[in-house]
Parts: structure tokens; sequence; C-alpha cells
């Protein structure tokens, strides 16, 4: 789960200390309670945020017992909050695998779609609708 640390909840004060702390991350989601850890990175995770496994949840808890997984990034930063929405909503990111990269044009980024034309193979039983404004989801 993406959440964050609750600096309120650290157990000791002291910054440079490597001992063991209890705190509490707090999820993205608030449809789930905060998460109790234990962690000695507590102090360097505040303003981060992080992704945390649920480890388990007694009967007489009231707080689940979780893990530090990794860091995504800094609070608001554009990369750990990209990373955080694709964590929360399942969607995958992982990089394009060798057989997709291989039907791509040599040109690279340099690669422009060619000139409408009749005659053109590229547009053989194509239509043009870039003038259009598409959006595309695809689901998993």
């Amino acid at each position: 789960y993406v959440c964050h640390i609750d600096s309120t909840s650290l157990t000791s004060s002291n910054a440079t200390s490597l001992s063991q702390q209890t705190a509490f991350a707090t999820p993205v989601s608030r449809l789930l309670p905060r998460i109790h850890l234990r962690t000695r990175q507590a102090h360097t995770l505040i303003g981060q945020k992080i992704l945390v496994t649920i480890d388990r949840w007694g009967v007489t808890s009231r707080y689940p017992e979780g893990h530090f997984v990794r860091a995504l990034g800094k609070v608001e930063s554009k990369e750990a909050e990209q990373e955080s929405l694709l964590l929360e909503f399942g969607a995958p990111y992982r990089p394009f695998g060798k057989a997709i990269l291989d039907c791509l044009p040599v040109e690279g980024d340099k690669w422009v779609v060619p000139p409408k034309s009749d005659l053109s193979p590229q547009w053989r039983d194509r239509e043009d609708m870039r003038e259009m404004i598409i959006c595309s989801i695809d689901l998993p």
C-alpha cells in the first residue's frame, strides 16, 4: 500500500538513532487504517511516499502490522506521485519487452507519421484521425 510516515507517531525523537522505532504509516487510501511499522529508517522516511506491505492483523489489534518495502520519492514530487497512482490502482508499468521494442521503427525518436497518400502502403486500410481528440483507456 502507498503510505507516508506519520511523524507524530515516532517513538524516538533522536533523528540519528539506528535503533528500531515504532511508527504509523498512513495509507493514501482513506479506506485503510494506519499501519503499525517497526523500522530503523523512520526519520529518513518522513516526507517520503513509501510502499508498505501488511504482514498480519491480530484479532484484538486495532491496526494491522506491516513492513516498509521501498521509498517511492519525496511527497508531491512528480515521479513519486505518478508511481503511487500506478501502484494504488494496479496499473502495470513495467518496461516494454524486447519483442515489443523490436517492432518499433529503426528511426526511433526521429520517426514521423508519413504524409497521407492513397498510394502509400502505410495508409492502406487506415483512417487519418490526427485532427480528432482521442483518449484511449487500455484495461489490463
